[in-house]
């Protein structure tokens, strides 16, 4: 999973069109098509239900589509806090 393919599943949730997200993101449809179907692959879960010539997010697509709206509640763990070094660091620390 890379972030080009997220993006292309965020434009294809927007436009619902794959012709139209192929536009936008200035890919051919059927380079756009191969994207979802790669990330749809790695997840292991459909992410659009493609119904004829509309596309809706299945369940899944809707929830991926949401968790990239949040942040990560690991990166605390991940990238440990550092000690304020300036005055402005500090005034920061205090606002979080």
């Amino acid at each position: 999973m890379n972030l080009q393919q997220l993006e292309h599943l965020l434009v294809l949730a927007e436009t619902g069109s794959f012709s139209r997200a192929s536009e936008k993101v200035h890919l051919t449809q059927p380079a756009l098509s191969r994207s979802i179907q790669m990330l749809e692959q790695e997840l292991g879960m459909p992410l659009i239900d493609r119904i004829g010539k509309r596309n809706e997010l299945t369940p899944f697509g809707a929830m991926v589509l949401d968790a990239l709206g949040k942040p990560n509640p690991l990166v605390p763990f991940i990238m440990p806090k550092r000690e304020a070094e300036t005055p402005a660091d500090r005034q920061i620390e205090e606002m979080i």
